[in-house]
């Protein structure tokens, strides 16, 4: 089970520019190009070093972006002024809200509409008070009145949300534009800022102290390869300004660096004091302490992708990232996940209230069914079973204290007319909503315990396994649990469930009974349960959730909370 800081949680179910005209510019682009030419003719006679053939590559993506690009370019080399950004900003506003302008306009036409109408019937009501006769007319014209000025007050509401949303949009978009503008340095000889990588590469922000970046890089061992091909590039900021250890010759032994680990992590800030005042502009919006670490991950197209507080989530950017054809394609940038939406900053923020938010996004192509039960003595949350659709999310709130399982349900049908039913983890209600009621096995299950200080949570497979599930903890020092692979693909025909093809995967204990399998009777300890072949499948595909009923070695993560007096939000991905 994993320990989760003092801050939000969430659960997750898964299943530029360049003129030719500029005789300098066109020199380096033609100098560029013969650079190109001969290192590819040097290919055909013999292999090109590894981080040669990449860094060309690179290269080459950035020279043919700005040759190309239609942005108008300075012979000064000036850079972008603020106003510049701000255009740029509101374009991609209009672009992310097509038609806000055209409803902002039509709210001021009524405005303008039923304030005209009320200054007219004003004078009518004048009148009629002026004069006797006209008494009768009393109620008809305030009537009217009354008309205007709602209509006024009505799309006056409509305009100024409408127009803080546009503000609250252009902040964030400016930001970005902002973030975008700041150098990196490639090699001794190449600095772009990130801009010039959109469409290349993700990349993946460190800002924090020399041992927060040497303790990220070696976290990210493991999944070099799965990384590169997703185009992550990291991003290390010491704030201390401290050297990084990984860069160091005397540490080569304890810090061991291939050609693909010097790719993923070959990117450097330049300009130091822009980056730290851009980094802590973001803590200081988003309430988050100065000498917090903090991690930031951006799309393909430059856009947030991500963010927390602590180790970045190495595994969850390999599960949930698309890998790019070839290299750096850039096919896929639109399929890079949610895109962080909060208003205030770029970086979480914690609440403030003792209670933990999981919140539920189905990231399967179908429909699934989420079902919770709470711990024996333990009251039922406000929903104990809800339908979420492909790509939906819900958040549900849970006191300090709460203990439980969250579980996905597949292939369901509810139909007034008779009981419903689950093809996996039925509850066995009939209904939507599981009332206290466990799945039936196989079924992937996470489990949790939310305390005052810490909060323990893990992903469990001892009931089998019927779908991708990763716990990401949003705030805090949170580690990562989860199986974010298909088990069903993997399972031994022993233990399927379904004919043609699995759609879960049971345990041994489910398939065949028996002590040894169930770690029950004189197997109900861990010194006589051990791991089976069967479970050893599991434990293979998903090394960080539990496979058997004694696998807590393995299985329950454990993580100080950063916040004391804040809860832990989770993340749910199915």
């Amino acid at each position: 089970m994993a320990m989760a800081a003092v801050t939000p949680i969430s659960f997750f179910i898964l299943s530029p520019n360049f003129n030719p005209s500029h005789e300098a510019a066109s020199f380096r682009s033609k100098a560029f190009l013969q650079r190109s030419d001969l290192l590819a003719s040097s290919h055909s006679f013999f292999r090109i070093h590894p981080s040669l053939e990449f860094r060309t590559r690179l290269l080459f993506r950035i020279e043919r972006r700005r040759k190309f690009a239609c942005v108008n370019c300075s012979a000064e080399n000036k850079p972008s002024t603020s106003s510049d950004i701000s255009s740029t900003a509101k374009i991609r506003s209009e672009v992310l809200s097509p038609f806000r302008s055209v409803r902002m306009f039509f709210y001021l036409a009524f405005i303008a509409s039923g304030a005209l109408g009320g200054l007219i019937t004003i004078t009518r009501l004048i009148s009629s008070l002026a004069n006797p006769s006209k008494t009768l007319l009393l109620p008809e014209i305030l009537k009217d009145l009354s008309i205007d000025l709602g209509a006024v007050f009505l799309f006056y509401f409509l305009y100024a949300r409408e127009n803080e949303a546009k503000n609250v949009q252009l902040a964030k978009l400016f930001r970005e534009e902002s973030l975008s503008q700041l150098k990196l340095r490639i090699d001794q000889k190449k600095i772009v800022p990130i801009n010039d990588l959109r469409g290349i590469a993700r990349l993946v922000i460190l800002a924090g102290p020399a041992t927060y970046i040497n303790e990220s890089f070696k976290l990210s061992e493991a999944f070099t390869e799965g990384l590169l091909e997703r185009g992550v590039l990291v991003v290390p900021f010491a704030t201390d300004k401290s050297k990084l250890e990984f860069e160091s010759v005397d540490c080569k032994e304890q810090f061991p660096i291939d050609e693909k680990r010097k790719k993923l992590w070959q990117l450097r800030p330049v300009n130091v004091a822009e980056w730290s005042n851009w980094i802590d502009e973001q803590k200081k919006l988003a309430t988050v302490s100065l000498d917090s670490p903090v991690y930031l991950s951006l799309r393909m197209d430059g856009r947030v992708r991500g963010s927390g507080v602590g180790y970045p989530p190495w595994n969850a950017f390999v599960a949930q990232l698309p890998p790019v054809k070839g290299l750096w394609s850039g096919l896929l940038d639109g399929m890079d996940g949610r895109v962080l939406s909060t208003n205030k900053s770029l970086i979480p923020t914690a609440s403030a209230e003792k209670t933990t938010t999981f919140t539920i996004i189905n990231n399967c192509r179908r429909t699934i069914w989420p079902g919770i039960l709470s711990g024996a003595g333990i009251p039922l949350l406000s929903t104990t079973g809800f339908e979420l659709q492909s790509g939906q999310w819900r958040s549900i709130e849970a006191p300090s204290g709460w203990s439980g399982r969250l579980w996905a349900r597949t292939s369901c049908v509810f139909d007034d007319s008779k009981p419903g039913f689950c093809l996996t983890g039925d509850c066995g209600t009939g209904e939507v909503e599981c009332n206290g009621k466990g799945p039936a096995p196989p079924v992937t299950l996470a489990e949790f315990t939310l305390g005052d200080e810490k909060d323990f949570y893990d992903v469990s497979l001892v009931d089998g396994y019927n779908l991708p599930m990763v716990i990401e903890g949003e705030k805090g020092n949170c580690a990562v649990a989860g199986c974010a692979v298909d088990v069903n693909e993997k399972c031994p025909p022993e233990l399927r469930l379904g004919e043609a093809a699995a759609v879960a995967c049971r345990s041994a204990c489910a398939a065949f009974g028996g002590d040894e399998y169930c770690c029950s009777g004189e197997f109900a300890s861990p010194a006589k349960c051990k791991p089976t072949a069967y479970s050893e499948v599991f434990k293979t595909a998903c090394p960080d959730s539990y496979s058997y009923a004694f696998d807590d070695a393995s299985g329950v993560l454990r993580v100080m909370y950063e916040f004391v007096d804040v809860k832990s939000n989770f993340q749910i991905n199915n």
